[in-house]
């Protein structure tokens, strides 16, 4: 769909093919791709529904099509309030913008604004209702309107995003600000799933690129331009008041490559088959080094979550034994074995082992299944197995003595020497 609108925008296709490479190929949109999470969907609603409004710039003619794209492209900019909460703070920026952008340079009408304004609010509503009755406590109870409950919210979510806006606001957005700023250097959030060190977001080598690409919009300053522009200061601030790492910064990646694709186009005008080539080349090597790296063992060993654990705990198969008991370091065992066990055959089963909204107590450490943590008066059952962390090892000597040692295992980045009880009751 991008490639559709920038062929639309952009006369030559050497530009639509660089901004492509620069949106397609960037460790943001590779790594957001590959693991699912709730922020991760925002990105893709913002998209089309930018690519919908840029494809109504350009049917001034017929004035029924362009309504119904820029319909479209705001109701798609509007369901990113359903996939994070950061939504909330970026939207009541950049539709005004838009709106306003698009009146002065006469490329919307007051009634095209106000029925996708309205249509807008009303796909926002219901969320819009949850986010204060879920932040608010004295707005947050139980609501009957006829047949229709809206239940009590057990808790809202916006901690775990937002600073904290109760106690020295000031200071958490300097150290926000700080913490971007190390982030983009380092080139990683220190989130071994989430990014990886030294490529950054969208490629180091890029910072001047950005910074061309920048400075041509500011003087240019076409529709698209403007329309960049605004999508990118929209972010700044989620830059300042949502908690820093690459999914928290959703709505800043998209502008920015935009921008980078930008600062390439003027910088291979001329037909400079040199300067193209290296760019080319550049972003070839990076793309071989970046998913080399990604798909590496090692990356996944650092976050406990290694590709090898499926097959271990499938090995073990828990399910001929009548206990497996573990000693372990790591606090998150049972979740590792839950999440890499074979999924139940009903999803209802697969469900009650998951954590809920109205779940009190934590998920638990020392029993799941047959699974059981050794503790000082665990008495081994006959017919189980015993799986014993090796750095644990010497702390149960006497497990390794006194029962058969069957093999060795790979689960969450560590590795376990396996026993097995007697087989006779």
């Amino acid at each position: 769909m991008l490639f559709f609108t920038f062929s639309k925008i952009f006369n030559e296709p050497k530009n639509v093919m660089f901004l492509i490479l620069v949106i397609a190929s960037s460790p943001w949109l590779l790594t957001t791709s590959r693991w699912g999470m709730d922020c991760n969907i925002s990105p893709f609603p913002l998209i089309i529904g930018v690519s919908f409004i840029l494809l109504g710039t350009t049917r001034k003619s017929h004035e029924l099509f362009q309504s119904i794209f820029y319909l479209l492209g705001f109701l798609m900019l509007a369901l990113t309030a359903y996939a994070y909460n950061v939504a909330w703070l970026y939207l009541p920026f950049i539709f005004p913008l838009i709106y306003i952008l698009f009146l002065k340079k006469k490329l919307i009408n007051w009634k095209q604004v106000i029925i996708t304004a309205a249509c807008s609010l009303i796909e926002i509503l219901p969320i819009l209702i949850f986010a204060v009755r879920s932040n608010i406590k004295s707005l947050n109870h139980t609501v009957k309107i006829l047949f229709w409950t809206s239940p009590k919210l057990p808790l809202g979510r916006v901690n775990d995003s937002f600073i904290d806006f109760h106690h020295q606001t000031l200071l958490h957005i300097f150290i926000n600000i700080k913490s971007f700023v190390k982030i983009m250097l380092v080139g990683s959030d220190n989130l071994p799933w989430n990014s990886i060190q030294g490529f950054g977001a969208y490629y180091l080598f890029v910072l001047p690129f950005f910074i061309i690409g920048l400075l041509s919009i500011l003087k240019r300053r076409a529709v698209i331009d403007y329309l960049v522009f605004f999508l990118f200061i929209s972010s700044i601030p989620t830059l300042l008041l949502v908690i820093p790492n690459f999914n928290h910064l959703m709505f800043l990646h998209f502008p920015v490559l935009l921008i980078i694709g930008i600062g390439i186009i003027e910088t291979i005008k001329g037909e400079n088959k040199n300067i193209m080539s290296g760019i080319l080349l550049s972003y070839l090597c990076m793309f071989v080094f970046f998913t080399h790296e990604y798909f590496n063992q090692s990356r996944y060993l650092r976050t406990g979550w290694n590709v090898s654990t499926s097959q271990a705990i499938m090995d073990i198969n828990a399910k001929k034994y009548k206990k497996v008991y573990f000693a372990t370091d790591l606090d998150q065992f049972l979740l590792v074995i839950r999440d890499f066990s074979p999924v139940p055959t009903s999803p209802y089963q697969y469900q009650k082992t998951k954590e809920n909204p109205y779940r009190v107590a934590d998920f638990p450490k020392e029993k799941f299944l047959n699974y059981q943590k050794i503790m000082p008066v665990t008495k081994f059952a006959k017919k189980s197995l015993i799986l014993i962390e090796q750095s644990l090892l010497p702390q149960y000597i006497n497990v390794s003595k006194q029962y058969q040692f069957v093999k060795t295992v790979n689960i969450g980045g560590a590795d376990y020497n396996v026993y097995q009880t007697s087989q006779t009751n």
